[in-house]
């Protein structure tokens, strides 16, 4: 978390800071890939005393991915109630790769990144023809 903070706090727009957050979430996943599939899949299995722990860490996860995500609601001058519903809705475009993308694979971090980004912020350019 604290890495993320410091990573947030070096950045000043909305964007910067909705980049910087996928930036952050992809690269954490690719670094620790099977600790992320392990926390996602076989939480019901921990104890209950390093369940809580983690869920106190998500709390905090999801506070700081809705600060950003009003802040890029707000600067498009948007009047949006569910904060919450597009927060959630990002940090399932950021946390289901773990079930296809391979770091290795065709396709890098990176663009995985600017894909997830642009798609959210409705700038993915398609071609039509």
């Amino acid at each position: 978390m604290k890495g993320l903070e410091k990573k947030l706090s070096a950045v000043k727009s909305p964007r910067e800071k909705l980049y910087t957050f996928i930036s952050h979430h992809i690269h954490n996943y690719v670094e620790h890939q099977n600790e992320s599939r392990l926390a996602l899949l076989e939480r019901s299995n921990l104890p209950r005393e390093s369940l809580e722990v983690i869920k106190e860490g998500e709390r905090q996860y999801e506070t700081i991915l809705r600060s950003i995500v009003d802040g890029v609601v707000k600067e498009k001058g948007e009047n949006l109630d569910s904060v919450r519903l597009i927060s959630f809705s990002l940090l399932g475009m950021c946390t289901f790769p773990y079930m296809w993308f391979d770091p290795e694979g065709q396709s890098t971090p990176h663009q995985l990144i600017e894909t997830i980004f642009k798609i959210f912020c409705g700038n993915l350019k398609i071609d039509q023809s």
